[in-house]
């Protein structure tokens, strides 16, 4: 299957994505565990959402200050033959089977859950990419892409965009095909 994902970030990263691709996120709360992210379609327009990300992620709230100033934004053509996608049937009854199997794991070993539904999502999603063949999973999300639903903290459950983690980006996007469609000033 192939995918058009963009992917927004500080200018300064464009160089290493171009020259050596895309590195993976890996922290314990990526909404669809480890890999590396792009918008894509389905939801809302990829390319914007992907610029409202990288000029939001400037913004470090620790130190009260962007961290950087200027964005690019990447356009990736995506190759994977197995995809997890979690707005459909079979998806959602696949995250769910691995869901109550770790469940009932923890339950026998008396392992608190996570602190948070991404937390706990993201576990799920680690397990299935590190004991399944799927390369990519696909979720619609509720992702915060304006300033005021960040600071004031605005929640909902009905997803805003839809996105991709790609579990092993040098196997699954080709350096030569990344382009750079955007750039700006945070």
């Amino acid at each position: 299957m192939d995918f058009v994902g963009f992917h927004g970030t500080d200018n300064k990263n464009e160089r290493s994505i171009l020259d050596y691709n895309f590195n993976v996120s890996a922290g314990e709360d990526e909404w669809l565990g480890t890999g590396a992210y792009f918008f894509i379609e389905g939801i809302s327009d990829p390319q914007s959402d992907a610029r409202h990300w990288a000029r939001l992620q400037a913004y470090d709230s620790d130190i009260g200050r962007n961290t950087y100033h200027r964005f690019s934004i990447i356009k990736a053509m995506i190759k994977v033959e197995k995809v997890l996608c979690l707005d459909e049937k079979e998806g959602q009854i696949a995250f769910n089977a691995y869901r109550t199997f770790l469940i009932e794991k923890m339950k026998r070993e008396k392992v608190r859950p996570k602190v948070g539904a991404i937390r706990n999502d993201c576990e799920v999603c680690n397990h299935i990419l590190e004991n399944t063949d799927f390369e990519a999973i696909i979720n619609p999300e509720y992702i915060k892409l304006d300033r005021w639903t960040r600071t004031k903290n605005y929640s909902s459950r009905i997803p805003t965009c839809r996105i991709m983690s790609v579990k092993e980006p040098k196997l699954s996007i080709d350096v030569k095909g990344l382009t750079v469609v955007e750039r700006g000033k945070v």
